[in-house]
């Protein structure tokens, strides 16, 4: 008979196991040991060494998926090839066609089909591994009332109508899966004992550290319990003597000394980083005192806090001081945001053209702009660089364009001043990094094709850019060759998809699901840990991160096509179960380690996880108190709440001699009103936001065609009075077609299209609904159409262009074009407006008419106030005579009163004496002002 053994906790399960080897002087190969996982092989045989300071031959160590398939090919001699998880998938979308899945038809594309497959293939494989017959999964129906709905029933009579096709059609193929495999062996094993002790000449075989096992596994243990090779051991802790009850294995106890609440210290931080932070801390004591070694470990839940403590943590240690064994989601990684902005380039192409915000996005990513560039004295990246950033700001500012052929931008350096004096090899360059990455995928034949593609663009950044000097690029990409090897290895890789946006999103979904093993070497330094990493393995401190209700236990449900109730009903595990495997997997932890130190964040959001309440309500107890948080130590940051405005900006003498020969706009004065330091940023430092690539035009962007269109509309009228035989709608409609078929090309798509019939409709309503029956009451006479003009002021130099003069019966009428609706941004509150009240400048929203007037009164010899000025505000609802908007009432009275804050205006600006200032009104122009990052106002909220 076997032997079972419960060891408690704090007894190490590696030593435990090397009491039970058979040794034949050094010899340890007629032992076999399995494992759940493969990491304690690792330290089993530095224990063996450590333990014996001589050579030795090792014992044969399996994880248990390793010892099955060894079973599987070895002792049972079957050659069924292990199906990757795509040739499932393959084989589930070719049977879909005759069996009828709810949710899916058999008709639509293989992409549609992906990710079905995918659960539906784990949810096959679980039902075969727990060996539950397909009779009983159809039985479900018959509970159609209990709480489960018919469309679930249907769902399951589906996979109950594939569950034994599935597996004959793969033995048909000469494929195996794990699931098989595990059941294949278990049913098998016992006649096959002999050749696997003796025909291997083992002489003892030891399963340590079980806990959660399948059904599989189950008939496994007790066709071996029966051998007197067999050896069990268990580790004691919270929920493995249920799960013992469940396995007629009758076992005996050894105890160890048992481990109490005391050696817990729990530490509660405000983020994320504060737990980084604490850990660092403490990691660096122990780096002072000597006490970085492979049993003290880092365990991380969750994969997100990899990387800052790999960063802030880790940093600045040797490479040799650690090792890191987890797994992190491809999907995280630098390299997949390089692909997806490729295939993002490839969805939105459009007759071969590219779709330039997506383009620039993909040229412009570090991994493109770096690409090598051949010159004489070596490579270097410099220079594609700035051949992209010349290309991005001629297309953001001077194309007119949505899409754009690569040939176009090939050409572009032939174009591009800067560019000029090398355009040959610089279009040259252009075009191979184009013919390497975007023309890989100008035609694809399947999906193994399409992957083969993706191979090659990673092989070609590789070796043509900085992209390799970038950190952790190499296992990164190595993890991507690794996946697109599988594919390109599956039965899938054969499937055509039906357009370039099922290859993306196929990739996407797939990429989704693989990790990147960081594997060091596994005994050496600080051991930063995955949650199931610490699985059958033993540490004197354990850190344990991100202790939250969400992350540990894990709150995600589980990803199966069969709800909870039914997997109870069918005896498959429910979140219940992941719950108690994560429940014992803590306790274990806890009880095994000398120190543990827990860290949850303390938030709005999140709480504690339920294993830190136990603990703590287990304190309670011990305490005969309500009150445990003493051993909670709470990390706080100090924070300091004051939030300084902005300084003023003195005035050097190289200001005040360009201030000298400045042109003031009325924009520029606008600036200075809202904001002296927002002028400053803007006029005197010539900063600018960059500009961005988008299909959708901006309100500036509208605004901008739209003056463009007037002018071009007008500019046959100057000197013409208008009439309503001459003012044609027709003309107007033409015309803006004409204007966005230069702009944006001849089809339209989105918004571009609803802004084009916004802009069409509207311009056709101004000459319709306003000038036409405007020029039946008044004589309207073009005087002048986007006029330019300049004149001085004193010492000052006043400039702009004025929309449009027109002489209405003998008046001169400036007009300035507004694509607003609200007069209240170009207001002026005379009754609140004193010159010589600095304050009281507040009360103008906008000089642009009045300084209009100054500019034409000044240039042309009239007194202002024997000119009118309006806003013509087109985007009121409605298009009437209403949307003239005339600042003035009492222009006699008002205008000197605007002309004098003008003058104090320019005085002020160039005064060396005078600070440029920040705004007062800190919650009205701040928050929206570009500028706000520099000044440090960004945490300057909007009033509501």
């Amino acid at each position: 008979m076997s032997k079972t053994i419960l060891i408690s906790p704090d007894i190490d399960l590696i030593e435990e196991i090397t009491l039970h080897l058979i040794d034949n002087s050094g010899d340890y190969s007629s032992n076999i040991i399995i494992f759940p996982g493969r990491r304690p092989a690792h330290f089993l045989r530095k224990y063996l060494a450590r333990k014996r300071k001589k050579s030795f031959i090792p014992p044969r160590v399996f994880s248990m998926d390793d010892f099955i398939d060894w079973c599987y090919e070895e002792i049972l001699g079957l050659n069924y090839k292990k199906a990757a998880v795509l040739d499932a998938v393959e084989v589930l979308y070719r049977l879909s066609n005759s069996v009828q899945i709810t949710t899916f038809k058999g008709s639509e594309p293989p992409e549609s089909f992906i990710g079905l497959g995918i659960r539906l293939f784990r949810d096959l494989e679980e039902l075969y591994i727990e060996q539950i017959p397909p009779a009983k999964v159809r039985e479900v129906d018959l509970y159609v009332d209990y709480n489960i709905s018919r469309k679930t029933t249907d769902r399951i009579t589906g996979i109950s109508k594939l569950y034994n096709t599935f597996y004959s059609k793969l033995k048909e193929l000469g494929l195996s899966t794990r699931a098989v495999r595990y059941s294949t062996v278990a049913e098998n094993i016992s006649s096959y004992l002999d050749r696997l002790f003796s025909g291997n000449n083992i002489n003892r075989i030891i399963f340590g550290g079980f806990f959660a096992l399948t059904e599989a596994e189950k008939k496994l243990f007790i066709a071996l319990k029966e051998t007197e090779q067999a050896i069990f051991i268990f580790q004691d802790a919270k929920g493995m003597r249920e799960m013992l009850k469940w396995l007629p294995l009758e076992y005996e106890e050894k105890r160890g000394t048992g481990k109490t609440l005391s050696d817990v210290q729990i530490i509660s931080t405000p983020d994320t980083h504060g737990q980084v932070f604490a850990l660092n801390r403490i990691i660096k004591e122990l780096k002072v005192r000597k006490e970085i070694k492979e049993t003290v470990a880092v365990v991380l839940p969750t994969s997100e806090t990899l990387m800052p403590v790999l960063h802030y943590c880790l940093g600045e240690m040797d490479e040799r001081e650690y090792n890191i064994s987890m797994g992190y989601p491809l999907s995280r990684t630098p390299l997949f945001g390089f692909f997806n902005c490729l295939l993002d380039v490839l969805n939105y192409m459009h007759q071969g053209m590219v779709y330039i915000p997506e383009y620039l996005r993909f040229v412009l990513h570090p991994y493109t702009k770096n690409i090598y560039f051949p010159e004489k004295t070596g490579r270097t990246a410099e220079i594609t660089r700035i051949i992209f950033h010349s290309i991005e700001d001629t297309l953001v500012n001077r194309w007119t364009k949505t899409f754009a052929g690569l040939d176009e931008i090939e050409a572009l350096p032939f174009k591009i001043e800067t560019l000029k004096n090398r355009a040959t090899e610089f279009s040259t360059h252009i075009r191979d990094i184009h013919n390497h990455t975007i023309g890989r995928f100008a035609s694809i034949t399947n999906v193994g094709d399409f992957v083969k593609g993706l191979s090659e663009v990673l092989i070609y950044i590789y070796e043509n850019s900085t992209a390799s000097h970038h950190p952790y690029f190499q296992p990164f990409a190595e993890a991507f060759l690794r996946v697109f090897d599988e594919i390109r290895e599956s039965r899938f890789s054969k499937l055509v998809l039906s357009h370039i946006e099922g290859y993306a999103g196929f990739f996407r979904r797939y990429i989704s699901l693989q990790t990147v093993p960081f594997e060091g070497t596994p005994l050496r330094g600080l051991q930063v840990l995955g949650f199931l990493e610490t699985r059958n393995l033993s540490f004197k401190k354990v850190f344990i991160l991100d202790c939250n209700e969400g992350i540990l236990p894990e709150a995600r449900s589980y990803d199966s096509l069969i709800p909870d109730k039914a997997r109870e009903l069918l005896g498959l595990s429910t979140h219940h179960d992941r719950e108690r495997l994560s429940a014992y997997y803590f306790d274990l932890l806890l009880k095994s380690s000398d120190e543990t130190t827990l860290f949850y964040v303390s938030d709005e959001k999140r709480e504690r996880s339920r294993f830190i309440e136990s603990l703590l309500w287990e304190r309670q107890k011990d305490k005969f108190s309500l009150y445990a948080d003493d051993i909670i130590k709470a990390v706080q940051y100090q924070v300091l709440l004051k939030n300084p405005k902005p300084l003023p900006v003195e005035k050097t003498l190289e200001t005040i001699l360009m201030l000298s020969e400045f042109k003031f706009t009325p924009t520029s004065l606008d600036e200075y009103l809202r904001c002296p330091i927002r002028f400053y940023y803007k006029y005197i430092l010539n900063l600018r936001e960059t500009a961005k690539a988008s299909a959708e035009p901006d309100k500036t962007e509208v605004g901008s065609l739209i003056h463009r269109i007037l002018k071009e509309y007008f500019i046959k009228t100057v000197g013409k009075e208008l009439q309503e035989k001459t003012l044609s709608v027709e003309d107007m409609r033409d015309l803006v077609e004409r204007f966005f078929i230069k702009e944006y090309g001849t089809e339209l798509i989105g918004r571009q299209y609803l802004i084009k019939r916004q802009v069409q409709r509207r311009m056709e309503e101004l000459i319709r609904e306003y000038y036409i029956p405007l020029s039946k009451t008044r004589n309207i006479k073009t005087l002048h159409v986007e006029i330019p003009l300049t004149a001085r002021y004193g010492p000052f130099i006043l400039s702009g262009v004025i929309d449009r003069v027109e002489l209405r019966d003998g008046r001169i009428f400036i007009i300035d074009y507004k694509t607003a609706s609200q007069e209240s941004a170009f207001k002026i509150n005379f009754k609140k407006l004193d010159p010589q009240d600095r304050q009281s400048w507040n009360h103008i929203s906008s000089l642009q008419i009045p300084f209009y007037m100054l500019l034409y009164s000044l240039a042309r010899k009239h007194h202002p106030t024997d000119l009118s000025g309006i806003y013509l505000l087109l985007g009121k609802a409605k298009v009437d005579g209403k949307i003239e908007y005339n600042i003035f009432k009492e222009i006699e009275r008002e205008f000197p009163m605007i002309e004098e804050v003008i003058q104090k205006i320019l005085q002020e600006i160039t005064d060396p004496r005078e600070a440029f200032h920040p705004t007062q009104e800190l919650r009205q122009n701040c928050p929206t002002c570009v500028y706000k990052e520099i000044c440090g106002t960004s945490w300057v909220r909007a009033p509501a």
